[in-house]
């Protein structure tokens, strides 16, 4: 149940222990040093944090007896333990091991397979699945491979092999490589006034947005609409029947190895960073469905894709108190696709939660200790925060806000605006100190 799973996230959370550390801790065996993500640290059976995991324990006990590692394993539904590093074979990044002292060749390395990309791909009309019309597209893309090498622990080679097909669909497949993608998540009963309002309805007005202000960018809307859905699949036609940049994804039939995920990733938030597995995509931004697409986000993309960080992260009203906004961030896994898989693998492996705000939890969490090293932060508000800073200082945004919006704001966040204040002076661009709403 989500509440018991909550109760364990936040014994988590509360011991501040490694991913590993508190999972043998929560199991009994206290007496051992461990490491992961996360961190590495001694654990004293009697210390303070020996009791925050026999409390958990307790909890997991009381509710489940001497079942409950029976319960994790029932919970886990093919993919892996609570917060723990090694992913599993069911998002398609099995590992192979070779011995330490092996060299470490290219970090990505690409065989490509079939007709060569500088030849003309013979095209044709070819049907949009579910839908009642066509799209000119390649008859076939045999693209090959992608090999992914690092380096373990202990110095040996692990070397993952995938497939450089998309985590969408076969038509985004068959746009080849070198995708930008806008990614966005939709879910939930289009009957209801207010989702329908809120989010659904606003896919048409998010499509015309990328289009016009990100334009050579595919817009891709990870879903659970099913064609039994009469109302939800024709209005998703509707928008990519009429806007040839727009790829749906449904979560029932992603290619594989993923294929139905509706029970294996239940966290609908987290569908839309599924481009960040995807070999075919060198670019991603993360956006919400009722957030207006603003010329301020974009310039602040384009100063980001300028320069040479990984992530992107936007924060631009005091409420965005929190290191990566699941609807404002955004990564360029061309530049280093090793790391960016195994954060972004390790993020969506994590125990399924439906709580609101989980996918914010995961990149504070999974992410952002990592990311922080290597982003870039457009900040309007917390820019001298030190929970909020990473390696290098944020930057203030590019370009002044147009009255009192935001990044992020949408029509349904009409009341928000009014809680706007004054940028701290030192947010400010240095050339543009009197930019009081900078």
């Amino acid at each position: 149940p989500n509440s018991i799973t909550s109760n364990i996230v936040n014994k988590y959370v509360e011991s501040k222990l490694s991913q590993t550390t508190f999972l043998k801790g929560l199991f009994g065996n206290k007496n051992y040093k461990s490491s992961s993500v996360l961190g590495s640290q001694e654990v004293d059976e009697k210390g303070s944090k020996g009791s925050i995991l026999g409390g958990a324990g307790e909890l997991v006990s009381s509710l489940f007896g001497s079942s409950y590692k029976d319960y994790f394993k029932k919970l886990q539904q093919g993919w892996d333990e609570l917060f723990f590093e090694i992913q599993p074979p069911s998002l398609g990044i099995h590992e192979e091991v070779q011995p330490s002292g092996s060299p470490l060749e290219p970090r990505e390395e690409v065989i490509e397979r079939g007709e060569s990309e500088q030849h003309q791909l013979q095209e044709e009309e070819q049907d949009l699945a579910g839908c009642s019309c066509t799209r000119r597209l390649p008859v076939k893309r045999d693209l090959g491979e992608t090999i992914l090498r690092r380096r373990g622990e202990n110095g040996e080679i692990l070397t993952r092999t995938i497939s450089r097909i998309s985590t969408c669909s076969n038509t985004a497949t068959l746009r080849g490589p070198k995708q930008k993608v806008v990614s966005y998540t939709y879910y939930g009963d289009i009957s209801n006034p207010g989702i329908n309002n809120r989010y659904f309805s606003e896919i048409k007005n998010r499509a015309e947005e990328v289009a016009r202000l990100y334009p050579g960018w595919v817009m891709r809307v990870y879903h659970n609409i099913t064609t039994s859905n009469t109302q939800g699949q024709q209005q998703l036609c509707e928008v990519v029947c009429q806007q040839q940049h727009v790829d749906l994804c449904s979560i029932h039939n992603l290619p594989s190895p993923f294929g139905d995920i509706s029970h294996k990733l239940e966290t609908a938030t987290l569908w839309r960073f599924l481009p960040l597995l995807d070999p075919l995509v060198n670019i991603m931004v993360s956006r919400d469905l009722d957030s207006y697409i603003l010329p301020r986000e974009v310039a602040a993309v384009t100063a980001w894709l300028s320069s040479s960080r990984l992530y992107h992260a936007m924060r631009d009203h005091p409420l965005h108190g929190t290191p990566m906004l699941a609807g404002l961030w955004g990564a360029h896994p061309s530049l280093n696709r090793v790391d960016v898989y195994q954060s972004i693998a390790t993020m969506l492996s994590q125990v399924p939660n439906h709580d609101w705000g989980y996918d914010q939890f995961l990149l504070r969490k999974v992410l952002w200790p990592t990311a922080q090293n290597n982003v870039l932060v457009h900040d309007s508000y917390f820019c001298d925060f030190p929970a909020m800073l990473g390696r290098y200082p944020s930057a203030a945004f590019p370009t002044q806000r147009e009255g009192r919006n935001y990044t992020g704001f949408g029509k349904t966040k009409l009341s928000v605006t009014k809680s706007l204040k004054p940028c701290p002076n030192s947010c400010r661009p240095n050339d543009h100190k009197d930019w009081e709403y900078c």
